[in-house]
């Protein structure tokens, strides 16, 4: 009896350090998230539990890039109130994808319109889980009460007042992963993350449908807007600190290289 308690205390051990260690695997060296950082346009980088969120003016209020996994929202509230705003003042919410950590204080904001590529909206609105090794074991979808108002396609453009944001596709994270470029500052969700070096890494595999894809996605676009000659001058993802510089998308190009 002790050697059987003795076994199944060690492969409960194993059951918990596995997953401790992966996710310590995964968000290792990245670069300092810091609350309250300062990102082109006067948008400013709130930390909404596990997820950043970005918080952008518009001139008449603010528009959120992804609402993170506090539900009652208290640093996008804090961040609302140093600008002497109103929950109200929230006119938009550009969601990266549906993983329920960008979602959780969507609900906040009843009048804001909720933006997010097409493929995407079954997994935000709660009908359908991500395919990730994560993700999927969500399993049935939860719905928190979120619905998508404007759905976006690759390329569009959305503007609010001053504001003007454009929405690109970046599948592989999720079917639907979005990146917002607004002000020279490319938000990317959980599509990459800063290195504490300076580089930067794809999304990972854990959370991920397809990582490759994702990369290749990322690839993709930053090759499309070096092209177009986009002045990106910071990478913002959701689970570290952002990347500045004015060859950012050249360190994008060259980390996620083939």
């Amino acid at each position: 009896m002790r050697r059987t308690l003795q076994i199944l205390a060690g492969l409960l051990g194993v059951a918990v350090l596995v997953p401790v260690a992966t996710l310590a695997y995964t968000f290792r060296g990245l670069e300092p998230v810091v609350e309250g950082a300062e990102l082109p346009g006067g948008a400013r980088l709130v930390r909404g539990g596990i997820s950043n969120v970005f918080v952008l003016p518009t001139g008449t209020g603010v528009a959120l890039v992804d609402c993170g996994d506090d539900r009652e929202g208290e640093a996008i509230r804090a961040e609302l109130a140093r600008r002497r705003l109103d929950m109200d003042a929230v006119e938009a919410i550009f969601l990266t994808h549906g993983h329920r950590d960008h979602l959780a204080a969507c609900s906040l904001f009843p009048a804001a319109r909720v933006y997010a590529l097409e493929a995407e909206v079954d997994i935000v609105e709660g009908r359908a889980v991500a395919r990730g090794p994560v993700p999927r074991r969500r399993s049935p979808a939860t719905d928190l009460g979120v619905k998508v108002t404007d759905v976006l396609r690759d390329g569009d453009t959305v503007r609010l007042g001053a504001l003007v944001v454009q929405a690109f596709q970046v599948e592989g994270h999720t079917a639907g992963s979005a990146a917002f470029l607004a002000d020279g500052a490319l938000y990317v969700g959980d599509s990459l993350f800063v290195e504490d070096d300076g580089g930067v890494r794809g999304a990972a595999f854990i959370f991920s449908d397809d990582m490759d894809e994702s990369r290749a996605s990322m690839r993709g676009l930053a090759t499309r807007l070096v092209s177009s000659g986009a002045p990106v001058t910071t990478i913002a993802p959701a689970h570290s600190g952002p990347l500045r510089g004015p060859d950012a998308l050249g360190t994008l190009l060259r980390d996620l290289g083939e």
